[in-house]
């Protein structure tokens, strides 16, 4: 999908990975915009993504309890491609057998996460063609 408001954009690609995940629950807790200060245009080519939070309860490795995931997004819309560039992470904070990410992994993870989608930055965009 490439038509319609970054925003839209954003919730179509959440909705899709939650599809594919056969997510049996999933919402959206954020979607913040780019801040017009975050890119300088004259510096970079690669436009600033939408950033996307959210939690889906996925059951994985043929477990019949799903774990509950937090998924993160960045969506960077390619106007001259018709295309949108997806980089996202699934964070798994409570397993089916009760397990729970350590806070300190959540933290390293977010932070992971938060400095590749802000330093992404697109070289040849013949790769889209």
């Amino acid at each position: 999908m490439f038509s319609g408001s970054r925003g839209d954009s954003t919730r179509f690609h959440f909705e899709s990975l939650a599809h594919d995940n056969d997510a049996e629950h999933s919402e959206i807790t954020a979607i913040v915009p780019p801040n017009a200060n975050d890119q300088d245009a004259a510096s970079s080519i690669t436009p600033a993504p939408v950033i996307c939070s959210g939690w889906q309860r996925v059951a994985k490795y043929n477990r019949s309890e799903p774990d509950k995931v937090e998924i993160k997004l960045a969506v960077y819309r390619l106007p001259v491609q018709k295309i949108d560039l997806i980089l996202s992470v699934n964070l798994p904070h409570v397993l089916a057998d009760g397990t729970v990410t350590p806070p300190s992994v959540v933290d390293a993870v977010t932070a992971a996460f938060e400095s590749a989608a802000n330093s992404l930055s697109i070289i040849d965009f013949g790769l889209f063609a």
